[in-house]
Parts: C-alpha cells; sequence; structure tokens
C-alpha cells in the first residue's frame, strides 16, 4: 500500500523530551500559559487612537517607542501616562511571571494548548510572543523602580527575567532557544 507501519509521532517525542520526570508545581510553563491568557496589551496612543487606517496592533506605537528609550527623560507625559497604565493593568501579569522565574523547570504540554496540529513540523509555540512582551513589561517596571531609587526591587525584576530566559534552554525548537537567547541579552 505504500504506508509505513510503523509512525513516530514526533511532537509527543518532543513533548516527551522536554519534559522532566518531577512535580508538576516546579513547572513554570504552566505559570506562562496563564499569562498568555491575561496579558494585557498596552493602551493607545494618540496617533494611534486618531489613525484607525493603520493595520498595526494597539501595542505597536509605544512598544516601538519604549524600544528606542535610553533614559526615561526620554518619554513625554502621554507615554510615561501609557507606560504606568500598562504595568498598572499587568500586576497579575507581573506576579504570575516573578512566580514563573522561580521555578527550576519550564515544559508546555503542548497537547492541551493546541490540539488540532497534525505534524512537529505545524505546531505552533503558542504564548512565546506574550512571554517576550511580559519580559518588555517587567523590564519596564524595573527601569521605573530604579527611577524611584528602589534598586533591591529592580534587581529582582533583572533576576527574573535571566530565570526566565534559562527556561528556554535544552531540548527546544530553534525558535524557543532563540527567543531565550534575545530575553537573557
Amino acid at each position: 500500500t505504500g504506508q509505513p507501519t510503523i509512525q513516530v509521532d514526533y511532537t509527543q517525542e518532543y513533548v516527551r523530551a522536554n519534559r522532566p520526570q518531577v512535580d508538576e508545581s516546579l513547572n513554570a510553563g504552566i505559570l506562562y500559559d496563564k499569562i498568555a491568557d491575561i496579558y494585557i496589551e498596552p493602551p493607545k496612543l494618540g496617533d494611534e487612537k486618531k489613525d484607525n487606517k493603520k493595520k498595526c496592533s494597539s501595542s505597536s506605537l509605544l512598544l516601538s517607542r519604549l524600544s528606542g528609550i535610553n533614559k526615561l527623560g526620554e518619554l513625554n507625559d502621554e507615554e510615561f501616562t501609557a507606560l504606568y497604565k500598562w504595568i498598572d493593568d499587568n500586576n497579575e501579569t507581573i506576579n504570575l511571571f516573578l512566580e514563573a522565574s522561580k521555578r527550576p523547570y519550564c515544559w508546555r504540554d503542548f497537547d492541551k494548548v493546541q490540539a488540532d496540529f497534525k505534524s512537529f513540523i505545524s505546531m505552533s509555540l503558542p504564548g512565546l510572543k506574550t512571554i517576550r512582551n511580559a519580559v518588555k513589561l517587567v523590564l519596564w517596571q524595573g527601569r521605573l523602580e530604579i527611577y524611584k531609587g528602589n534598586f533591591n526591587n529592580a534587581a529582582k525584576n533583572i533576576i527574573a527575567v535571566w530565570n526566565s530566559g534559562r527556561h528556554l534552554w535544552g531540548p527546544r525548537t530553534i525558535i524557543e532557544q532563540l527567543v531565550g537567547i534575545s530575553i537573557e541579552a
């Protein structure tokens, strides 16, 4: 018939290779999945509100503006207000991220996250964009803590981001590894 009789489910092999045989309470992946569910995008800036013809996400203007900032003094009042609102709206996200960073292991149960993929190649990597945005959120909260003189809180955030980047090491897809490296950098 030309059909192979032995089939290997490489997706399940991938999941099995990533899952250490430890208690589920040590898994940061569960918290990252929750972050993906509760994360709130940054508020729109005035230019975005006026121009609804743009086909960009609501977060693009603020996040792109923040990525080019070296000193907080470079932000205008509207950007400062939006930054504080974004952080304030995501207090639960930040707390989950800080908790996830303390856990020693991270694996994803892709059967629970996405049951409709048929092959390893078509498997999407849910939550990586949200994790990247959560990293930006935690780093900006840390920068604001430095601005206020709360260096211990800022250090806590930096360590959390470092630990989060380490969660994406090991037997991962190349995309996950690249995101992990960029988080640590």
